[in-house]
């Protein structure tokens, strides 16, 4: 289950953890921003960091990362 920590970026690892995330967001009437990543890609390991800090400044926000290669609905 993907925990709630706030000044975190939360890591979705299943579709459930994505819903839960989503439900969260929607309940508290909280921004979310999803970072789509794959651990391939060089601009998205490049940009982890500065998101890592944005969470870190925004605590109300919700920073949620999904692996787009992990994830996949079928």
């Amino acid at each position: 289950m993907a925990g709630r920590e706030e000044g975190q970026v939360i890591s979705c690892h299943t579709v459930e953890q994505w819903n839960q995330q989503l439900q969260i967001a929607n309940d508290s009437k909280k921004l979310m921003v999803v970072d789509f990543t794959a651990s391939w890609c060089g601009p998205c390991r490049f940009i982890a960091p500065f998101l890592a800090e944005l969470a870190k400044k925004l605590p109300s926000v919700i920073f949620v990362k999904i692996d787009v290669d992990e994830l996949k609905v079928k």
